[in-house]
């Protein structure tokens, strides 16, 4: 794997209850949420800028940090093992 992209949903589901709590209503009108809209666009083009500058990503805990190790060592493996091996290694390494 060239990228170490995140593995899990987290994001997007901080992602979702951020933006629940903005919204703060099940039945917002067109302008609360366009106003929200653009607030989020601000908020991903620092993100994009701050990656741009190179500034390091948030730290990992330790635990996903040798979680997702472990994973990517499975992954450089791969040519060495059989498909049912290769996912063994992933399974074994994934929790719900």
């Amino acid at each position: 794997m060239e990228f170490a992209f995140p593995r899990t949903q987290n994001q997007v589901e901080a992602w979702h209850r951020r933006w629940a709590i903005l919204i703060a209503r099940s039945h917002a009108g067109i302008l609360t949420i366009i106003k929200q809209i653009q607030k989020e666009q601000n908020e991903v083009k620092m993100e994009i800028e701050k990656a741009m500058r190179g500034e390091p990503a948030p730290k990992k805990r330790k635990e996903d940090a040798n979680k997702e190790t472990r994973i990517q060592n499975v992954i450089a493996d791969r040519g060495n093992r059989s498909t049912m091996d290769f996912l063994r290694g992933i399974v074994h390494n994934l929790s719900l």
